[in-house]
């Protein structure tokens, strides 16, 4: 980030805020990976598109809407595979950017909860757990459906076999499925979006982004990468009550109080 350091004692004084800004970016990146995980089921999501039918005065606009299960890859990109008729994962995959993601698709708790997680459950059963010998026995239609669809988000394509090396990772992937809170992994992906976003200096998309983020829950690092994103917008209210914001959640993060200090000096006594 490119301060404006006003004189030379202030640019000494702040040098490690700019070390710090680094650490916090990769707070979203740092859970992806404590985790254990390269890939990331993020849930199901909706898009809607509009289609033309009819001709001159009976021409009409009708809309369809499409379910997906999006998972989240290793280099950022995310993979959304269309959905059927019963909301269950056709293992058909394709790979878009996270920011078209994020902009254009909804998230669907209910469908996820409802028709995808129980279906999740039966495949992570007949895995069995880490360690243990693969299943001999071939699965049932609809497990095997399921099993099809993970191993597609696994290989980021259709059609690939299970391996026994990779079980265990297979295993991981499916038991984050089963497990996930489908709106805080929501947030961790669009926080990561975000992030990417204001590195490219699409600081309104950032913004959208962080918004939709904050919206599921207040988080101070959160609040504290929206200020920094206000900030190079050089909305400086905006950034202050974001820091405020962050600091009420968290009076602790000192790297917040910093940045406030700077961008808005307690007057000299």
């Amino acid at each position: 980030m490119r301060l404006a350091w006003g004189n030379s004692r202030q640019a000494v004084r702040f040098l490690p805020l700019r070390q710090i800004w680094r650490m916090q970016e990769g707070v979203t990146g740092k859970m992806f990976c404590e985790a254990g995980m390269e890939h990331l089921v993020l849930g199901s999501y909706s898009t809607r598109k509009q289609t033309l039918v009819g001709t001159g005065t009976t021409k009409q606009e009708r809309g369809q809407t499409i379910m997906w299960l999006a998972a989240q890859l290793p280099t950022t990109d995310i993979c959304v595979q269309p959905l059927d008729a019963s909301n269950i994962p056709t293992g058909v995959v394709n790979t878009i950017a996270n920011s078209e993601f994020f902009q254009h698709y909804i998230p669907e708790s209910d469908c996820y909860d409802k028709d995808i997680r129980p279906g999740v459950q039966k495949l992570a059963a007949w895995l069995g757990a880490a360690g243990t010998p693969m299943p001999q026995e071939k699965p049932d239609p609809e497990i095997g459906r399921f099993l099809r669809s993970f191993l597609a988000i696994f290989h980021g394509e259709a059609g690939k076999a299970m391996r026994a090396d990779d079980a265990d990772e297979l295993r991981l992937l499916v038991q984050q499925a089963s497990d996930m809170h489908f709106y805080d992994h929501f947030q961790i992906g669009i926080s990561s979006a975000a992030v990417r976003q204001r590195k490219e200096r699409n600081y309104p998309l950032a913004i959208d982004f962080y918004s939709r983020a904050l919206q599921i829950r207040e988080d101070d690092h959160l609040l504290f990468n929206t200020a920094r994103t206000y900030y190079e917008m050089k909305n400086i209210d905006a950034a202050k009550e974001c820091l405020t914001k962050a600091l009420a959640l968290n009076p602790e993060l000192a790297i917040a109080r910093q940045f406030l200090e700077f961008i808005a000096p307690p007057p000299a006594s």
